[in-house]
């Protein structure tokens, strides 16, 4: 029976060897599914060749990794684990940030292997780290892997790296590893889509999504859930202004009213969002950011080499004055330039438009401006992209962050200005206030719809053609055996056709394989059975990688939609209405979309959501000045005060800017950023711990002070006075000090030091 099996496994082999050109045969295994495996590492079919895949399997070993390799298509394939120890080590130096054991004052403190009994479930090698937690330190682990001096690629000879440069963030952006990514962990990810994407509710297990996917994407639904909550007072208000808008001279007072209610109500969402994300970045032990200069700059940072004051190790610097010189000098002019390019031929194009539907009944003739300023847009979009990423990479940030803030600063403006300039263009130059509304109701159902059915529907074509690709690869390694070839086939018929009703059937029958497959005692005869059908690892290898630039969209998208509800609410009172049942349906569908149509994304360290924080502060200040222009551009302030002339109107737009402006301020002078018992609890955390350290070093004193003699004991307190801590002398005077007698005076005890002992400092 072996033989047979072994005789087939051996075909199986051959025939994907004979596929795939480029991998070894005896790398063309496919994995069951996976069983502690934590993290994917993928190489270019190009460079899947032996001497690069031992080079690297060296130094992943090295940095304690558990590795294992197999092939995929026609790339090799690295799935990476590690042990407990490694964990806690890296763990350490990451300074994560665990939860305490009640006796040593609870809350949050920074992990360290030196006081690791401190901490709760460190015993339990299960429950101390989520899997998410896991994923985070090995990717920690990999990306830290440093090579030696002068040290060379065996995939491109042309790569040289320096001494105790990070080796993997460089051969990412070079090509040679295409995809490093951490796979699904199946159990948890059923209870999370039960509890969170298939169940109808509004409220939302934010922890349980901050344990699976990371503080960031956490806090991404946490916004969009508050956000939610909070929209439903503009609805109710401008529900109720578009039911009675009969009266002009009341519905214009109601639209001023209505309007400032609207400044007012971005101001305070966002500082109790402030004060709301701080509590949960301090629960979640992400409140406390490190220091930039402590992490690895970005593989493609530019510099020049010289010795860190901080690690005293040779590392890359550049001078911050160069980066606002390039700012200064180029990336501004060009932005301004292409904004002024883009925008004024739209310009040209409305007016165009204008001109046609005045002018002219052809339809070709009215449709042309339409046709042009679709071409312009979709031109525009993109090669402004390609231009702001190219200055993005020249401005040459250090760290991730700020290189992907400017990024999203950059893009977003640009994204700003192009879904409002159509806006403008009605309000301010037309001053058509039904077309207004007529076409901000336009956005708010049709975009936002359409933008949802882009969300789930493009992601699970492209995993259907990526299927559709690996049938065709399954069928031609397995052309000795048709019928497992049709087996395999018809098992991803299965699961595709289970994606799209029922997502997790897919993932619930991939953990039934693998739970089969521990409970069978012929480890031999199930490898070669599982190695018929495709793994986990495989699947997900075919989905597309949810990145930075997909949380930008997510982001994006209510970031505009923020701009429609307060922009434009005294024309359109239903925006808030629209976009709260909106946001009711794009929970789900961002929460399906990341759990079946997306590979899992590495946990990343978030304090809140970042520069969108800013740029929605900023939008608030520019609701202001929307709102009070619209006043005078709509003619309500000048049919509520009849007997004005237009520079008093003017005047009047301006002190109720003022006032809002004002208004603004005193709210967010009123309302603290953090709140006092997330202050009150660090500290209290913070004074425990340090009682229990001091309390645990005191007892590692005595115990020390209790194997030697007096005579020791007073040497060592005398050398100890110069040399150790303030607690040890504590200890040591403690410990030596003898008895008064019954006359009240302190007698002076000397002794012999014992055999064997020797007197240390």
């Amino acid at each position: 029976m072996e033989t047979a099996v072994r005789g087939r496994s051996g075909s199986r082999e051959r025939g994907r060897a004979n596929s795939m050109r480029h991998v070894p045969s005896e790398w063309c295994l496919d994995v069951p599914p996976n069983e502690g495996l934590d993290v994917a590492l993928m190489l270019s079919p190009a460079h899947s060749d032996q001497p690069t895949a031992d080079w690297l399997l060296a130094k992943l070993t090295s940095a304690r990794l558990i590795a294992r390799r197999a092939a995929h298509h026609q790339a090799l394939t690295f799935y990476i684990t590690a042990n407990y120890r490694t964990l806690l080590l890296r763990a350490e130096q990451m300074k994560l940030k665990k939860r305490l054991k009640p006796e040593f004052g609870g809350g949050l403190g920074t992990f360290s292997v030196a006081n690791a009994e401190m901490f709760l479930n460190v015993e339990n090698e299960g429950e101390f780290f989520t899997s998410q937690e896991r994923q985070t330190l090995i990717q920690e682990c990999i990306n830290t892997i440093q090579a030696k001096d002068d040290e060379k690629c065996p995939a491109d000879p042309s790569i040289t790296f320096f001494q105790d440069q990070p080796i993997v963030a460089l051969l990412r952006a070079k090509g040679i590893i295409t995809d490093l990514f951490p796979l699904h962990d199946l159990p948890y990810l059923e209870v999370l889509k039960a509890t969170w994407v298939n169940r109808v509710s509004i409220t939302q297990p934010i922890e349980d999504i901050r344990e699976y996917f990371g503080a960031e994407v956490a806090f991404y639904f946490s916004w969009l859930g508050y956000y939610t909550y909070w929209l439903v007072y503009p609805a109710l208000l401008g529900t109720l202004l578009w039911l009675f808008m009969r009266n002009q001279f009341v519905t214009d007072v109601a639209s001023v009213l209505f309007s400032m209610f609207n400044v007012v109500w971005i101001t305070t969402f966002l500082e109790f969002w402030k004060r709301k994300s701080s509590e949960q970045a301090y629960n979640w032990g992400t409140l406390d950011k490190p220091s930039d200069l402590l992490e690895y700059p970005r593989p493609l940072f530019r510099g020049t080499r010289e010795i860190s004051p901080i690690t005293n190790r040779p590392e890359l610097f550049y001078p911050h004055w160069k980066r606002v010189l390039f700012i200064s000098t180029v990336t501004v002019p060009t932005l301004l330039f292409s904004f002024v390019l883009v925008f004024g031929s739209m310009f040209i194009t409305f007016e165009l438009q204008e001109w046609a539907d005045y002018y002219t009944t052809n339809p070709l003739i009215r449709m042309f401006p339409k046709v042009c300023l679709s071409i312009l847009v979709a031109l525009s979009g993109d090669i402004y992209q390609r231009v702001v990423h190219f200055l993005n990479d020249q401005e040459n940030y250090r760290s991730e962050e700020h290189h992907r803030n400017g990024l999203i600063v950059k893009l977003g403006l640009f994204h700003f200005l192009n879904n409002f300039f159509a806006l403008f263009y009605i309000a301010f130059y037309l001053r058509d206030m039904t077309r207004l509304s007529q076409f901000l109701a336009a956005l708010l159902i049709t975009r936002q719809v359409v933008g949802n059915i882009k969300e789930v529907g493009i992601p699970y074509f492209k995993y259907q053609m990526a299927k559709q690709k690996l049938v065709r690869t399954v069928n031609s390694a397995q052309e000795e055996e048709p019928q497992a070839a049709v087996e395999g086939v018809a098992k991803l018929r299965f699961m595709a056709q289970c994606v799209m009703q029922d997502a997790s059937c897919v993932f619930r029958r991939i953990v039934h394989q693998a739970k089969a497959k521990v409970d069978r005692d012929h480890r031999g005869s199930v490898k070669s059975e599982a190695s018929r059908t495709l793994s986990q690892a495989q699947i997900e290898c075919e989905m597309a990688n949810y990145d930075v630039e997909d949380m930008f969209e997510d982001y994006l998208e209510m970031f505009i939609q923020l701009g429609y509800v307060v922009f434009f609410s005294s024309a359109f009172p239903l925006a808030a209405l629209c976009a709260l049942v909106n946001n009711l349906f794009e929970i789900h569908v961002d929460g399906f979309k990341l759990c079946n149509s997306f590979r899992r994304p590495f946990g990343l360290y978030a304090a809140g959501i970042g520069v969108w924080q800013n740029m929605m502060e900023v939008m608030g200040v520019i609701a202001v000045l929307v709102n009070c222009s619209l006043l005078v551009a709509s003619g309500q302030l000048a049919r509520i005060f009849p007997g004005l002339t237009t520079v008093q109107i003017i005047l009047i737009a301006v002190l109720i800017e003022h006032i809002a402006l004002a208004l603004k301020w005193a709210i967010s002078v009123t309302i603290p950023d953090l709140p006092a018992w997330v202050a009150a609890e660090m500290a209290k955390v913070e004074f425990k711990r340090i009682q229990a350290l001091r309390e645990v070093e005191l007892a590692a004193i005595r115990a020390r002070s209790r194997e030697v003699s007096p005579a020791t004991r007073t040497e060592k307190t005398s050398t100890r006075t110069r040399n150790s801590s303030i607690y040890d002398q504590i200890a040591e005077d403690n410990e030596d000090k003898p008895e008064p007698d019954e006359n009240g005076n302190t007698p002076t005890t000397t002794g012999e030091k014992k055999p064997g002992v020797q007197s240390t400092v």
